[in-house]
């Protein structure tokens, strides 16, 4: 990949690392800098990134390096499986089928008053996603998105206040909106 930056050899050198959990990975280095070297050298397109994303996984606490009798285990930290899945509500996305179904995902939220940095970026990732606001905390997309939001309102601790709904028909003047706004035809 040219042009990686640090922090995307990093989630990359994370997904590596950590797999499916802390599963570790051993290695026969003696030093612990040598031994995250090692891995993420054979990540493809980070040789050349190799030492910085090594020295940043261990500085920022994102793997451990356990002392086993050939060398060391590197394993990724409860701090790096946070940054990872982080990562993937940030990228979470929702596919668009081949033919619409013609029907719309409605959400709506109550986020009680405590949980505002919640309520943000949940507003924010709805807006990023293509959601179209059609009254205040009432979001409405053409596709199905329950996979997407249960994966960022699990990650907020917020699924309790969220209200999903598939349906058929809207007001006429809401669906001339929603049909504008996401290109649909009628």
């Amino acid at each position: 990949m040219p042009n990686m930056t640090t922090k995307e050899a990093i989630v990359l050198s994370l997904r590596s690392i950590g797999g499916d959990g802390y599963g570790g990975i051993p290695t026969v280095h003696t030093t612990r800098i040598r031994a995250v070297c090692s891995i993420v050298a054979t990540i493809p397109g980070l040789k050349d990134m190799q030492a910085a994303t090594a020295t940043e996984l261990i500085r920022q606490k994102l793997v451990d390096c356990i002392k086993i009798e050939t060398g060391y285990t590197v394993v990724i930290t409860p701090k790096g499986a946070y940054r990872l899945l982080q990562h993937h509500v940030n990228t979470v996305d929702i596919q668009e089928p081949v033919v619409w179904d013609r029907t719309w995902m409605v959400i709506t939220f109550d986020i009680p008053k405590g949980k505002n940095k919640e309520r943000v970026f949940f507003n924010r990732r709805l807006r990023e996603l293509n959601f179209f606001m059609l009254q205040r905390n009432l979001w409405v997309h053409p596709y199905n998105c329950k996979e997407a939001l249960l994966t960022i309102t699990d990650y907020l601790n917020i699924s309790r206040y969220v209200v999903v709904m598939k349906v058929e028909t809207i007001d006429d003047a809401s669906t001339t909106k929603l049909l504008k706004h996401f290109e649909l035809s009628s």
